[in-house]
């Protein structure tokens, strides 16, 4: 099957890449990692390692997101899957009406088996016990074997651990993984 990086791309970051990021001061740590990343990617694929994103509104890490996910399939990595913390929430409650199952090209199974999962907006979700467990067997999953992720989010380290739950962070911002706080809104 052919590969199209703008399948699953939405259309406002359809053209997003690394290029065409507006790098400040504010930024430069974030956008400098992001391409780091890709660069190590096979090491980090190898190594399961994380990258963990926070700022406020506005610093630009959906189009860091993108221009990862861009820049990764330009490297010949294609099982690259991005998506939102909602999104993925919505489709594993969207599950409970037909026992569970999951269609083969969810997003959810997508998550289980990629090479890399771009995680948006953590910390939109409600926060409760029930996202909580019904998150914990893709951090798990990934944790136990080893495929890593990049979470981007509005809060801090200490907001994501009360977004996720203890267990769930642990998995996402454990002792190796970078995390990194863009200071303020610097992009628009």
């Amino acid at each position: 099957m052919s590969y199209n990086y703008l399948d699953y791309v939405c259309k406002r970051f359809k053209n997003a890449s690394f290029e065409n990021y507006t790098v400040t001061d504010k930024n430069k740590e974030a956008f400098d990692e992001s391409k780091k990343y890709c660069e190590n990617f096979k090491q980090n694929l190898e190594e399961g390692n994380n990258l963990i994103i926070c700022g406020d509104v506005g610093v630009g890490k959906t189009h860091l997101a993108y221009a990862v996910k861009r820049q990764l399939v330009s490297q010949g990595f294609e099982k690259v899957v991005i998506t939102d913390m909602m999104k993925l929430l919505n489709e594993i409650k969207a599950t409970f009406n037909n026992g569970g199952k999951f269609d083969d090209y969810s997003i959810y199974q997508r998550c289980l088996t990629s090479d890399l999962v771009i995680l948006d907006e953590i910390g939109v979700q409600y926060g409760t016990e029930a996202e909580r467990i019904m998150m914990y067997e893709l951090f798990n999953k990934r944790y136990e074997d080893m495929k890593p992720i990049i979470a981007m989010s509005n809060l801090d380290k200490k907001g994501i651990e009360r977004a996720l739950g203890q267990r769930n962070a642990d998995r996402l911002c454990g002792s190796k993984n970078k995390f990194i706080f863009i200071k303020e809104n610097s992009k628009r």
